[in-house]
């Protein structure tokens, strides 16, 4: 991806909407997943990051004290500075940088998920950071990714596993290790709606609701969110993810599996204060019932269950507590309007004179169309579009002021009128929304403290008696939303929680526009560089065995790569190389991984000795005979990702019966392989035979001055379904990105031979 940015870089294809790359994603709704799991196991709903410590909760506990506020109007204690070094920069009130921006943005979400979800974090005593019990309902570290959650469950360290709607046991490199992985749990429960081949394992299959017989929305790469709307009712006892979920959770905690950090320790009320002065101000009491955040029945309004399974499980309220429990989603519900943004289907062009009228026309993105996320912003990055592109800034009138726009600015909730302003002025930038001011900082808790798990199932709107802090000539007070409404105008606080964006918050800008790469960061690490393949080598000639060369160099410089920070780009080899030259002179990084370094060294002890390793250099396919490949695999249109849907309808079925090999037509000449013929293709993970699929593409690869033959594996099949077929994740490694642990099938390393 960085590369991809570099060459568009030098083409000059940035700084303008339609610039730059666009990678897609490869599923549908594998944006909202992304988006909605807070990027998988790293993080939160939204990409707030969980709790790393109890410091970090007690510094949280301590900015709720301060009233929530911005990173502007955040004071950072000093007793913190210690712990958080990184934010002694900017730790007085009235200065922000980008990371005590995004530590608020962190804590803001949090708060979010507390009120909504009817949890806690923080300590008790609430006015007592320093010396309280830490209790925090939030998951502490990250979890397992789909790669390395196979080898942790042959280590005992994973039980149990719910999977809904995918199926590993064919998606998953290395066939053998997630076989092996899933009949060692104690427990499986599959959903879905065949019984695949992750299902053929599982203790307990419940049957899923196909893509339309349910509702509820989908985001899209561009981050556009759209509602699919329920065309038929679920077969039999089908059900909805959602409906499946809510009901286990809800059962499995009246049965008391499920007990929470707050529950064991027996805290039930939240007693919300505020330090104004030398004062801490007690402003109400929330009781804590994690309980009613799981009860989705019912609905009003444009929430009204549309059939008696929405009706037990409301996928209209989950959005409505989607729009206010996950910040950069908020938007995709408008309360004022008790209108769902994501069901809009409005094929026109904004007009001059609206938000974003000149935008929407000049590069004719259709704005009322769905929602996009933050805020209906449709381009990142978009802060000077309009005048950088245009030679023109924007002045138009919303929520009864002017405002002037130099980029796309999306729209937000007033706070004053209830209706629609520009949300980012004068334009917008990465950092937003995560930069943002906040007019309640100091004088109240989200929403004013207003109810919104009650009001995202009733419409009813109900505040605590008195929940707002104000300083007047009577000195500091507390006073009842009615009342700060008539003394602010700030009637619709309880939609926005009054967040704004200005041109301060704007002028994180300047941090996307530093320079791509620090200016020494390869002189100071290109010795040590050297320095680490020298040794490698040595090693290598040494040993003669690549892994015990890697091993020992891990062992001798502490780590791999030791020093590297992936802000310049240099070329790797894959895990696999095909040529030891290369594999020297230019290490891979999958060892930077700890996941890779057990692949590496045969673990966990359970499958030492089994085909299930690697072969870091065409050598270590000791005995093989065939000619030596660099193998990649792909999907086919008829057959999408695992085949669980597609190979279960007839006529797919037909036009793809069985999985293949691509061949170039070169390499079946010298092996005498013709058309429809079996192939037997070995790797250090064994084998698999397949039908030949001759091409005429040369694919040859130069690898260091030598031709080397390029195969393709169709990886979509198994032995579930209307057609089955040898798998080809059967004979690909299972070591992964050294970041996102997504598998590195795309090249590894076999001999490929004719069968007969």
């Amino acid at each position: 991806i960085r590369s991809a940015a570099i060459v568009q870089l030098l083409l000059g294809n940035v700084g303008f909407p339609g610039g730059g790359t666009h990678p897609f994603r490869g599923h549908s709704n594998v944006q909202g997943a992304n988006d909605v799991q807070g990027s998988g196991i790293e993080a939160l709903p939204g990409y707030h990051g969980h709790p790393v410590s109890a410091a970090e909760v007690r510094l949280y506990q301590d900015w709720k004290l301060q009233g929530m506020p911005d990173a502007w109007n955040w004071e950072v204690p000093e007793w913190a500075l210690k712990s958080f070094p990184a934010l002694q920069a900017s730790a007085k009130k009235g200065s922000a940088d980008l990371n005590k921006v995004l530590q608020v943005f962190k804590f803001y979400g949090w708060r979010r998920f507390e009120l909504l979800w009817g949890m806690f974090c923080g300590t008790d005593p609430e006015d007592d950071p320093v010396n309280g019990v830490v209790i925090c309902d939030f998951h502490f570290g990250t979890g397992s990714t789909e790669i390395v959650f196979p080898r942790r469950a042959l280590d005992k360290e994973i039980r149990a596993a719910f999977i809904f709607g995918e199926n590993p046991a064919v998606t998953n490199p290395n066939a053998k290790i997630i076989w092996a992985a899933l009949a060692s749990l104690d427990l499986l429960v599959v959903s879905d709606i065949f019984e695949t081949e992750t299902a053929w394992f599982a203790d307990v299959l419940l049957p899923a609701a196909a893509f339309a017989e349910k509702e509820g929305t989908r985001t899209d790469g561009n981050r556009v969110i759209q509602w699919t709307f329920k065309a038929l009712e679920p077969k039999g006892l089908s059900r909805p993810e959602y409906w499946i979920i809510t009901k286990l959770y809800r059962y499995l905690e009246r049965a008391g599996v499920i007990v929470i950090p707050s529950q064991a320790y027996g805290k039930r009320v939240e007693r919300v204060k505020l330090k104004a002065g030398n004062r801490v101000i007690d402003l109400y009491e929330r009781r804590l019932d994690p309980s009613a955040s799981w009860d989705y029945t019912g609905g009003v309004g444009n929430a009204t269950p549309i059939g008696p399974i929405e009706a037990e499980a409301n996928p209209r309220i989950i959005n409505k507590e989607i729009n206010y429990s996950v910040m950069i989603y908020d938007g995709i519900y408008n309360p004022i309007k008790d209108e769902f943004t994501t069901m809009r289907r409005i094929s026109t062009l904004r007009k001059e004179g609206e938000i974003d009228g000149l935008f929407s026309k000049a590069f004719e993105v259709y704005k009322n169309w769905g929602w996009s996320w933050p805020q209906n912003v449709r381009y990142l990055y978009n802060y000077d579009s309009l005048v950088a592109v245009l030679g023109t800034s924007y002045r138009f009138t919303a929520a009864g002021r002017e405002w002037v726009a130099t980029g796309e600015t999306g729209e937000w909730i007033d706070e004053y009128t209830g209706e629609y302003r520009p949300a980012f002025i004068p334009g917008h930038n990465f950092w937003e929304p995560r930069a943002f001011k906040r007019r309640l900082s100091g004088i109240s808790d989200l929403w004013g403290g207003a109810n919104i798990m009650k009001f995202i199932r009733t419409d009813v709107l109900e505040f605590p008696e008195k929940s707002f802090v104000v300083q007047d000539a009577g000195g500091v007070r507390v006073v009842s939303y009615s009342e700060f409404a008539s003394l602010t105008g700030m009637r619709y606080l309880w939609a926005n929680d009054t967040l704004y964006w200005d041109e301060q918050t704007a002028s994180m800008k300047a941090l996307v526009k530093r320079p791509f790469f620090p200016g020494d960061g390869w002189a100071k690490y290109k010795s040590k560089y050297e320095e680490f393949r020298q040794k490698l080598q040595a090693y290598y000639q040494q040993t003669g065995s690549l892994k015990e060369a890697t091993l020992k160099v891990i062992d001798e410089m502490k780590g791999w790569y030791a020093g590297y920070n992936f802000q310049y780009p240099i070329h790797t080899e894959p895990a696999e190389s095909p040529d030891p030259e290369l594999a020297i002179k230019y290490p891979t990084l999958a060892w930077l991984n700890p996941h890779n370094i057990k692949v590496l060294k045969d673990q966990p002890s359970i499958v030492a000795g089994k085909p299930v390793g690697l072969a870091l250099i065409p050598s270590e396919l000791k005995g093989e005979s065939g000619e030596l490949v660099v193998i990649t695999t792909n999907r086919l249109t008829e057959k999408f990702h695992s085949g669980a849907m597609t190979r279960n309808v007839p006529l797919l079925s037909q036009l793809v019966p069985e999985p293949f090999a691509y061949i170039p037509e070169k390499l079946a000449s010298k092996l005498g392989i013709r058309p429809g013929e079996y192939v037997e293709i070995v790797t250090a993970r064994g084998s698999v035979r397949l039908r030949a699929y001759v091409t005429r593409g040369e694919a040859y690869l130069k690898v260091n001055n030598k031709d080397l033959p390029v195969i393709n594996v169709i990886w979509s099949f198994s032995f579930q379904g209307r057609t089955t077929g040898p798998q080809g994740n059967f004979i690909n490694p299972d070591v992964g990105d050294v970041v996102t642990t997504i598998q590195e099938s795309k090249a590894w390393i076999g001999f490929v031979r004719r069968v007969g």
